[in-house]
């Protein structure tokens, strides 16, 4: 029973002393604020005097040019050529194969001259080859048919040549007859070289009469002037 006693007493003495600061602590609250009323009424209130205006000069310095170094312009890359590429080399071609060549087998002929001695030949072979015909007559016979045909295979182995066949009459009759009878002549003479298989595209009739004579004077020579006798010429040169 002693130790609960002894609990009480202390706990009733730990009040006692807080409440006595609290009253301490009051106390010192209130004298403080009467010491602040108090120097509020009696301390004048200071107002602020408007402060003179001051004037500032201000230097304003002007600026210092810098002064930057001269730039060096700056040089040109160099250029580097390419190297040069070679070249490519050319595809090499190929060789074709050999095809079989069929071989046709041609007779050999006798090609004509193609030059202009040929012409000459063919003029020395016609002279003094006529034909001779009756009085008043303008058929061939047998004999200068075969004389005829040839003249005309002469002929087409030169093509370059022109060969002119001049129908001739003798003296007897008038002039118009004769004439008439000459162109007879050498017309028949080139329908018989058509007759025989000669192409006459290089042979030309033209009848003289009886203005070119071979014999004159003895009647007995008149059977040599009715003829047809062959003149070799150039032929013409045509022009495309």
């Amino acid at each position: 029973m002693k130790p609960v006693g002894l609990s009480t007493s202390f706990g009733a003495v730990f009040t006692r002393q807080m409440g006595a600061c609290l009253v301490a602590a009051a106390g010192f609250a209130a004298i403080g604020s009467a010491a602040a009323l108090s120097l509020n009424a009696v301390a004048p209130v200071q107002v602020d005097a408007p402060q003179p205006a001051v004037t500032k000069t201000v230097l304003i310095k002007a600026p210092v040019p810098i002064l930057m170094p001269a730039q060096t312009p700056e040089r040109p890359e160099p250029i580097i050529a390419p190297l040069p590429q070679p070249a490519p080399s050319p595809a090499q071609a190929t060789t074709p194969e050999p095809q079989p060549v069929t071989v046709i087998a041609v007779t050999p002929t006798i090609s004509p001259k193609t030059n202009l001695s040929c012409v000459t030949d063919l003029a020395a072979f016609v002279q003094g080859k006529a034909l001779h015909f009756p009085l008043g007559g303008a058929e061939l016979t047998e004999d200068e048919k075969d004389v005829l045909q040839r003249i005309g295979e002469q002929a087409e182995n030169c093509p370059e040549a022109l060969v002119q066949i001049e129908g001739h009459t003798d003296s007897i009759g008038p002039d118009a007859l004769n004439l008439k009878l000459s162109w007879r002549r050498a017309e028949n003479t080139l329908a018989a070289l058509d007759a025989l298989g000669i192409d006459t595209e290089q042979f030309e009739p033209v009848g003289y009469g009886a203005r070119a004579p071979m014999a004159e004077g003895d009647a007995s020579e008149d059977h040599l002037n009715r003829r047809v006798e062959f003149k070799v010429l150039k032929q013409p040169v045509s022009v495309k």
